[in-house]
C-alpha cells in the first residue's frame, strides 16, 4: 500500500524523516511519502458568507440587538483558505496524493483532537475520497510503531478526535455573536472600541474580573480582636472562623474578658506516629512555567525554549497536561538515569525505585508528563550554551522532579 504521511508542522516532518529514515521509503511491506502542513491551513468563512441570501443581512448586522441570538442550524460551515501560502500548501499535499492508495494522519495527538480537525480540513479540501488512518503516537520518536499500529478513521464522523474538535470550533465560532453584542454595547455606553473580542473564554474572564472587581469596590474593612494560643517557641495557632462563631470582638475590653476563660497548660504528646509520603507527581507544563517564574523566566520564554529542546530530544513533548507516563516511556528512560542524574547532580545511592510505581504510570497517556529527553547533555553548560539560561533551569527541574520519582519516600515523624 501507498502511504501518504500527513505530519502537522515543518519541524514534525524533520523529525519523522530522521526517524524513518527518509521523507520516502519503506515500512514493512508499505512504501511512503511524507507531507506537512503549517499548522491550521483553513478556516471558516465569515457569518454573512455561511448563510442564504435571504439571511445575510442579518448575520452581517452590527448595530442592533435583534438580530441576536444566532441560529447555528442557519450556517452551512464552509471553508476558505488563511492566505495563499496556505493554498499553495494544500494543492502541493494534493499533488503527491494523486498516486497514493491512503492517507496517515500524523499530526499531533491533541487532547482537544485540534490536529484530527486540522488534517480532515486538508483531506477534505483536496477531495480525497479513499482510505484515511490515524497514527497515534506520544512523541515523533515513536512514529514508526504508531504507523505500523495505525486505525482506520475513514469515517470521521466516527472519529472521537473529530467530532471534539470539530464541535468545540463551532461552540467558538458561535460565541462570535458576543464580540459583536459586546461592541454594540460599549458605544451605546459613548465608547469608541474598533471590536471587543470576547469569545468563549474571553467573555468567561471578563466576567469573573468585573465579579472580583465589585467584591474589591465593596469590601469594608472590620478591625476585631481574639485570644489566639502561642506556644513556648511563639508559634502562634489561632481557630478557623465561621460566620456564626463568636470568638471575635468588635472591642479589645470583650477579648480580654474571654481571655479569662483560658489559663496556661502543658502540651502533652499523646503519641508519636511514623508516616510515608511518596515524591510528588511529575509537572506538567503550567506548573514547570509557575516553578520559572520565580527564577525571572516568563511563561512565553518557557514555552519557545521548552520547543526548541524538544526539537533536539533534550525534553519531551510540549503542549502537556499529563503528570504520569506509561510504562514505554518508564522503560525508555531507565536506562538513561544515570546519566541523567549525573548531569543535574543527584546522587545515584538516592534512585532505589528502578521499577516503577504506580502512583507515576497510566496504562495510557496523551503525551506522558513533562520530562527528560532521550538525548542527555553532557553538561549543564551545553545546555546553557545552546538554549540560554531558560534552557538550563527548565533541565535540571525536569531532571530533578523526575528522577524524585525513583527515590525512597519521605519518611517523618
Amino acid at each position: 500500500m501507498k502511504l501518504l504521511i500527513l505530519a502537522e508542522k515543518s519541524s514534525a516532518y524533520q523529525k519523522f524523516a530522521q526517524v524513518l529514515g527518509g521523507i520516502s521509503g519503506n515500512i514493512g511491506t508499505d512504501t511512503y511519502e511524507l507531507v506537512h502542513s503549517h499548522g491550521h491551513l483553513l478556516k471558516l468563512k465569515d457569518p454573512q458568507d455561511q448563510v442564504s441570501a435571504d439571511k445575510i443581512a442579518r448575520y452581517s448586522e452590527w448595530n442592533s440587538y435583534d438580530v441576536f441570538p444566532w441560529n447555528l442550524n442557519d450556517f452551512a460551515w464552509k471553508k476558505t483558505y488563511l492566505d495563499t501560502d496556505a493554498k499553495k500548501n494544500v494543492q502541493q499535499i494534493k499533488q503527491a496524493a494523486q498516486d497514493k492508495d491512503a492517507i496517515v494522519i500524523a499530526t499531533d495527538c491533541d487532547p482537544s483532537g485540534e490536529g484530527d480537525l486540522l488534517a480532515w480540513e486538508i483531506i477534505e479540501a483536496i477531495g480525497w475520497r479513499s482510505t484515511v488512518y490515524r497514527a497515534y503516537f506520544s512523541t515523533e520518536s515513536k512514529i514508526k510503531e504508531a504507523i505500523i499500529n495505525r486505525k482506520d478513521v475513514s469515517d470521521k464522523f466516527h472519529s472521537g478526535e473529530y467530532l471534539e474538535a470539530t464541535s468545540r470550533q463551532r461552540f467558538d465560532y458561535g460565541s462570535m455573536q458576543l464580540s459583536r453584542i459586546a461592541t454594540l454595547a460599549a458605544k451605546q455606553a459613548g465608547y469608541n472600541p474598533k471590536v471587543l473580542r470576547l469569545g468563549r473564554f474571553k467573555s468567561a474572564l471578563a466576567n469573573i474580573v468585573y465579579q472580583q472587581w465589585q467584591k474589591i469596590k465593596n469590601y469594608v474593612k472590620k478591625p476585631y480582636f481574639e485570644v489566639r494560643y502561642k506556644d513556648a517557641n511563639g508559634n502562634v495557632f489561632k481557630r478557623n472562623f465561621q460566620d456564626d462563631d463568636t470568638f471575635r470582638f468588635e472591642h479589645k475590653s470583650d477579648a480580654n474578658n474571654d481571655l479569662l476563660n483560658y489559663k496556661p497548660d502543658n502540651v502533652v504528646i499523646d503519641s508519636n506516629v511514623t508516616k510515608t509520603t511518596e515524591p510528588p507527581s511529575l509537572i506538567n507544563l503550567m506548573g514547570l512555567a509557575d516553578l520559572l517564574s520565580k527564577k525571572g523566566f516568563t511563561t512565553s520564554q518557557v514555552k519557545d525554549t521548552y520547543q526548541k529542546m524538544y526539537e533536539a530530544e533534550y525534553v519531551s513533548y510540549p503542549r502537556t497536561e499529563d503528570t504520569k507516563v506509561d510504562q514505554k516511556d518508564f522503560d525508555e528512560l531507565l536506562p538513561l538515569v544515570d546519566s541523567i542524574a549525573n548531569v543535574v547532580g543527584v546522587d545515584h545511592s538516592l534512585l532505589t525505585h528502578r521499577t516503577a510505581r504506580k502512583k507515576y504510570i497510566t496504562a495510557k497517556a496523551d503525551h506522558g508528563a513533562n520530562r527528560p529527553g532521550i538525548n542527555v547533555p553532557t553538561s549543564l553548560d551545553e545546555l546553557e550554551k545552546k538554549f540560554g539560561k531558560c534552557g538550563k533551569e527548565i533541565y535540571i527541574t525536569l531532571a530533578k522532579a523526575y528522577l524524585a520519582i525513583l527515590c525512597e519516600d519521605y519518611v517523618y515523624e
